[in-house]
């Protein structure tokens, strides 16, 4: 069985409403990335409340940790961050990148 991502999360808005999704390594990437800069300029992204890697029967618990901040010459912020499970020599899980644009 390949790997996947569980992902737990809640609506700030509705506490009581939690949703759980099964996701591919870059399917992970694309939602995370969607829902930090979703939150950012509107404030009310999804809370991540678990995040597990499944794979051959076993769940790893793992979080998502900002390791980088860049602005370039356009007001752009580029924030870079990783999906690792909680040790700090695991390797990444994976990573990507949200650009903010740091006029709005």
């Amino acid at each position: 069985m390949a790997t996947a991502y569980l992902i737990e999360t809640c609506d700030p808005l509705d506490p009581g409403t939690a949703s759980v999704g099964a996701l591919t390594s870059d399917e992970l990437a694309a939602f995370l990335s969607r829902n930090i800069e979703h939150e950012h300029y509107s404030g009310d992204g999804y809370a991540v409340t678990r995040l597990f890697r499944y794979d051959d029967g076993r769940l790893t618990p793992l979080s998502v940790h900002r390791v980088r901040d860049h602005a370039d010459s356009g007001d752009y912020l580029y924030w870079g961050y990783e999906v690792r499970a909680d040790s700090p020599t695991a390797p990444a899980e994976t990573a990507f990148t949200v650009c903010i644009d740091g006029r709005a």
